[in-house]
C-alpha cells in the first residue's frame, strides 16, 4: 500500500489521491526510458477543497476533499496484442473525486475509522476513460485496545463497486466485498505477536 499507515496496529484506509500522486510519478519515470515521451503535467482545475474537523477530546475527525485535475502529456500503457504493453502520450485528460474519511473514539478502547471515495478519469482528446482510476469505495474498521501489553483486535470491511468504466488495458469488473480480522499482543521488548485473516468471505475479484 502506498497510503501511510496510522496506526502500525491497523490496516490503512482508502488512499486513492496518494495513489494518483504516486501514478503520476511512476508515469513521470517512464520519460528516462521513453526520452520522446513528453514530460507528464497535472494542475487543478481550482483549488482542492478541504473540509477538517479537528479531533479534541473523544469528538470525531472528519475530512472531505473534492479533486478536479487537468493532466497533459499523460504517459499511458496501451496494447495491441494480448499480454504485450506498451507506452504512449495520451494527450490532456482530466482527473476529478471526491474523498471523505471519518475517525472516531467510541470509549472503552474502540475506535471506529471509515473511508468513501469516487473518481472520474476521462481523455479529454477522445472522451475514453483512463486506466486505474478506482471505482466507489466504502470501508468501515473497528478497533479495540486491550490496554495490556498492546494488546488489540480489529475488523474492516470495505465494499468495492463495480467497475464499469475500464481504461483501454482493462475489462469490466464487478463489484464486491472484503473482510479482514486481526489480532496481536507484544510478547517481549519489541515482538509482536500477531493474528490476521485476510478475505474471511472468500471473495473473487479483480485484483
Amino acid at each position: 500500500s502506498i497510503c501511510p499507515v496510522r496506526d502500525h496496529r491497523r490496516a490503512p484506509l482508502p488512499c486513492p489521491k496518494a495513489a494518483r500522486i504516486a501514478k503520476a510519478t511512476q508515469l513521470s519515470g517512464w520519460k528516462s526510458r521513453w526520452p520522446a515521451a513528453a514530460p507528464v503535467r497535472a494542475r487543478p482545475v481550482w483549488p482542492e477543497a478541504v473540509v477538517k474537523v479537528t479531533n479534541t477530546g473523544k469528538a470525531p475527525t472528519e475530512l472531505a476533499q473534492a479533486l478536479d485535475y487537468r493532466i497533459q502529456h499523460l504517459i499511458e500503457r496501451y496494447t495491441t496484442v494480448p499480454d504485450s504493453f506498451s507506452f504512449r502520450n495520451r494527450g490532456r485528460a482530466r482527473l476529478r473525486g471526491v474523498e471523505a474519511e471519518l475517525q472516531a473514539s467510541l470509549g472503552w478502547g474502540m475506535s471506529l475509522e471509515s473511508a468513501f471515495q469516487i473518481a472520474r478519469g476521462r481523455s479529454l482528446d477522445d472522451d475514453a476513460f483512463l486506466d486505474d482510476v478506482t471505482p466507489e469505495t466504502i470501508s468501515l474498521q473497528m478497533s479495540k485496545d486491550f490496554g495490556y501489553r498492546g494488546a488489540f483486535a480489529q475488523v474492516r470491511t470495505a465494499f468495492f463497486a463495480e467497475d464499469g468504466r475500464p481504461g483501454p488495458t482493462e475489462r469490466v469488473a464487478p463489484g464486491y466485498t472484503l473482510v479482514d480480522a486481526a489480532a496481536g499482543m507484544m510478547v517481549a521488548p519489541g515482538v509482536e505477536l500477531r493474528v490476521s485473516g485476510r478475505n474471511l468471505l472468500n471473495e473473487t475479484y479483480l485484483a
